[in-house]
């Protein structure tokens, strides 16, 4: 934007006025343009940083998420099969074990074998979708609580390429059946 000034001088040969019109300019200098790049790039680091914390929340929440869902489909599969519902009990850890597929029309499983197949499965979704599953399932009275661990992954700020630090976290489901 340009403004428009006019000064009246007198001529010092003449005692006549004449009027002599100036043009302000408007714009930024060096100085001014790297200070506002300066607070712009500040400001884009605060971005990236709540980016930084948003990207891991949402992880947490997954995992979270993923030990609900995991519970809840092993409680599904011990109402499916009641009749061996009390030795689905099982300590805390992460083994698998071995048992025979069991799924599929042509399974032929009994009980125990199906129970085996169950816990089996269920720990290896565990192990697969949950960094440092383990889980059990304990029978106090009617109730069952099924209990998963995992970590929660932090990665570590300091730098960018180092190894990450976790903390543990543990979701536990109570029901009867």
């Amino acid at each position: 934007m340009l403004s428009t000034y006019t000064l009246t001088k007198k001529n010092p040969l003449t005692t006549k006025r004449y009027g002599i019109a100036i043009k302000k300019s408007c714009g930024a200098t060096l100085l001014e343009m790297m200070i506002s790049l300066f607070v712009m790039g500040v400001g884009m680091l605060g971005v990236l940083g709540m980016q930084t914390q948003a990207m891991r929340f949402n992880h947490q929440a997954y995992s979270y998420s993923q030990a609900v869902f995991l519970a809840q489909d092993i409680l599904e599969s011990m109402r499916a099969n009641r009749a061996v519902a009390p030795i689905y009990q099982i300590a805390m850890g992460n083994n698998a074990g071995v048992a025979k597929a069991c799924e599929g029309v042509n399974a032929n499983c009994n009980a125990q074998q199906m129970r085996d197949w169950d816990i089996q499965h269920w720990r290896n979704n565990i192990s697969q979708r949950l960094p440092g599953g383990q889980s059990s399932i304990e029978l106090t009275g009617d109730t069952y609580s099924i209990n998963i661990e995992f970590d929660v992954v932090k990665i570590n700020e300091e730098e960018p390429n180092a190894t990450t630090d976790s903390k543990r976290q543990t979701y536990t489901l109570n029901s009867g059946i």
